[in-house]
């Protein structure tokens, strides 16, 4: 009988040959077979040959679909790919990773390269490390970094056929010097090689102050079945890439789109706490383009939504950050060390549609810093990262969460824009807040108790630098913005023509007066931080330009400060905007408002402090003293009085406004070299 010849296919440069134990099986049956045993072993040698057939088609399907993978991608470093990087001669794919035989035992799956044997500066984070410290690469991930550290060769394989011979390379010999090329510097790659734990999930995104919130991590079992942590339960490289499949790019297992739901970034990540949804945010479902970005070669796609999360972050190769040790750190994964920098590309009118770089260049600003990127735990003083001083710099997420910002209007209580939706602040007692539901509780985080350095704009009889205090309602006087007011019939609010119109019984926002001088106009039914009408810039005390006159401290309207200031609805029109000038001029509120203002061309900023005195400053005329006899005595500051230093001096050694009921007062002072000893309305 004649001997049976097996052929054999190539196959994407891969020999699919039937194994050796097979082939002697097979050849076993290569004998003359007579007598009796003919139709036996005939039987025997079908099932045999059946068998190998089944065998055969299960296999080469498995490695053609495996080899069509690889074949063409950039882990064809073979002669044959079209890939800038190969090999000069060798033809075969797989050998540059595997090898079928080795002696010893090697560190991975028939594995044909060396361990590197490196040390390496493993991601590290004050969010994560305390749960779950990340320490040097390990298992599968040390298999890629053979060849992503770019300190071995690629053709430095342990066996082929010419022993000890390092397969030639064209193009380059190893990944040193690029894209591919992560290095030993880790901390600007996604951490790896890190126990992927039920307690890790749970308190991830953990407030530290308020030690709420958290889950900011889907559980372990929860993952999809496509992400694989290893044995151990831990994350490495494989968990999101598939070095053998390249069929969505970069050699991931699941796609990354953003519009895609799961995609790969939110199949671990979850940030749905309450007020601080990704979902609902506009970063996540904005479909702008990304074309108008100077940073736009960065982004996989076209869209903002598509992008997603990698608007703003990236996996691999993140910028460096002074971190919140003082040693040199990577920033969260984001593309530019400085955290203003990650958001200005689109923030300058050109994806999102206002220009919030210019408006940091305008005369009254809040001071951006450039430098830095605020760490989520900073340090360790009483209420961090809640308070936070007035001397520190700002960045964007200071006042915005990327996370959780959208476009919602002020339509519904409390009034709160969605461009602040899911930000910390303090509250009015001065407690940590998180999210914030009215925005005076975002102002505190930098203008309350932390404002030790605050700059004073008025030199006045009683100074203050914490915002808090000004507007506690225990005050004698204060512009309603956490509380109602003390007085809540003011004639110049009630029946007042501004549009629109307060009431003496309503709530006002601190943007009602520090806002962009630009803004739009809100309606008040439906808005409370307001613009001049315009509507071409955006909301927001981001800041405000001196033209004309006086808009220092980031004021929406004109507020001349200056004494002798002649009166005008223009250079008074802050004022004016909310208080009637025909009744501040007909004297309905006090009889000498025209006097004053008008005749003697005397600010409003002389007499009133626009914020309000501290009930822990204010001063009491006692009964009997300055014509005082309410028989609980007189409050020196109500109806906002707190004399500018720089223009009213003392008479007599007497600086202050005696209150002796309603409409009824007395100064003494010396004002515009007039002597009021006092001056009684």
């Amino acid at each position: 009988m004649k001997q049976l010849v097996y052929p054999y296919k190539k196959i994407a440069g891969i020999e699919a040959k039937p194994s050796k134990q097979v082939t002697n099986a097979m050849n076993s049956r290569n004998r003359i077979i007579t007598g009796q045993d003919q139709t036996t072993n005939r039987y025997a040698m079908i099932r045999a040959i059946l068998t190998c057939l089944c065998l055969v088609m299960l296999v080469l399907p498995a490695q053609q679909a495996m080899a069509m993978r690889i074949a063409g991608s950039q882990h064809d470093l073979s002669a044959t790919s079209s890939h800038p990087i190969r090999a000069q001669s060798e033809r075969r794919i797989c050998e540059f990773c595997h090898t079928p035989h080795t002696k010893g035992k090697t560190i991975g799956p028939m594995w044909n390269r060396n361990n590197t044997g490196n040390t390496y500066e493993p991601y590290w984070s004050t969010t994560m490390d305390p749960i779950s410290p990340v320490g040097q690469p390990n298992g599968s991930s040390i298999l890629c970094l053979s060849c992503h550290d770019g300190t071995i060769a690629l053709g430095e394989v342990i066996k082929r056929d010419t022993r000890g011979t390092e397969i030639a390379m064209t193009g380059a010999r190893s990944l040193s010097g690029r894209s591919s090329s992560l290095g030993l510097e880790l901390r600007d790659d996604h951490p790896i090689s890190f126990a992927y734990t039920s307690e890790l999930a749970t308190q991830r995104g953990k407030d530290p102050v308020l030690m709420s919130g958290g889950n900011e991590l889907k559980q372990p079992v929860a993952l999809p079945r496509s992400l694989r942590l290893d044995n151990a339960g831990r994350l490495q490289c494989t968990t999101c890439h598939n070095s053998h499949d390249n069929e969505l790019g970069n050699f991931l297992v699941m796609s990354n789109r953003g519009t895609d739901a799961p995609y790969l970034c939110t199949a671990c990540h979850e940030i749905e706490a309450v007020n601080e949804k990704w979902s609902e945010s506009a970063h996540k479902n904005s479909a702008k383009a990304t074309s108008g970005s100077r940073d736009k070669h960065l982004y996989p796609y076209t869209l903002m939504d598509e992008n997603g999360c990698q608007n703003c972050h990236t996996p691999h190769g993140a910028s460096f950050s002074a971190g919140a040790t003082g040693a040199s750190n990577k920033s969260p994964l984001l593309y530019h060390a400085s955290s203003v920098d990650n958001c200005i590309p689109c923030h300058r009118g050109q994806v999102a549609e206002k220009n919030i770089d210019s408006e940091t260049d305008k005369t009254s600003n809040h001071p951006m810093d450039n430098s830095e990127i605020h760490d989520p735990r900073p340090g360790t003083v009483s209420n961090e990262p809640y308070q936070l001083s007035d001397t520190d710099h700002v960045v964007c997420v200071d006042c915005h969460n990327p996370h959780a910002a959208n476009a919602d209007d002020f339509s519904t209580e409390p009034y709160l824009p969605g461009t602040l939706r899911g930000v910390k602040g303090i509250d009015i007692s001065g407690n940590p807040k998180k999210p914030i539901t009215e925005i005076y509780e975002l102002c505190f985080r930098c203008h309350g108790d932390g404002a030790t350095g605050a700059i004073l704009h008025t030199p006045r009889v009683i100074e203050q630098t914490n915002t808090r205090l000004e507007f506690q309602q225990s005050n004698p006087s204060f512009h309603p913005v956490a509380f109602v007011g003390k007085n809540t019939s003011v004639p110049s609010l009630d029946g007042a023509t501004a549009a629109p119109a307060y009431l003496g019984s309503d709530i006002m926002s601190c943007t009602d007066c520090h806002n962009n001088e630009d803004a739009p106009t809100y309606s008040f039914a439906t808005d409370r931080g307001r613009g001049d009408g315009s509507g071409m810039g955006p909301r927001g005390p981001h800041g405000t330009d001196n033209r004309p006159g006086n808009h220092t401290p980031i004021l929406l309207r004109r507020y001349e400060k200056a004494d002798n200031t002649s009166e005008s609805e223009a250079n008074y029109s802050l004022c004016y905007y909310c208080h009637n000038r025909n009744s501040i001029l007909n004297d309905d509120s006090f009889k000498g408002h025209k006097t004053h203002i008008q005749d003697y061309n005397t600010p409003c900023n002389v007499c009133h402090d626009p914020h309000g005195i501290s009930i822990t400053q204010a001063t009491i005329t006692p009964d009997g003293q300055l014509g005082c006899s309410t028989g609980g005595g007189c409050p020196n500051n109500t109806h906002l009085i707190n004399f500018d230093t720089s223009v009213v001096t003392p008479s007599n050694g007497q600086l202050v406004f005696v209150d002796t009921g309603t409409q009824t007062g007395s100064c003494y002072m010396n004002c515009h070299g007039r002597d009021h000893n006092p001056e009684t309305y």
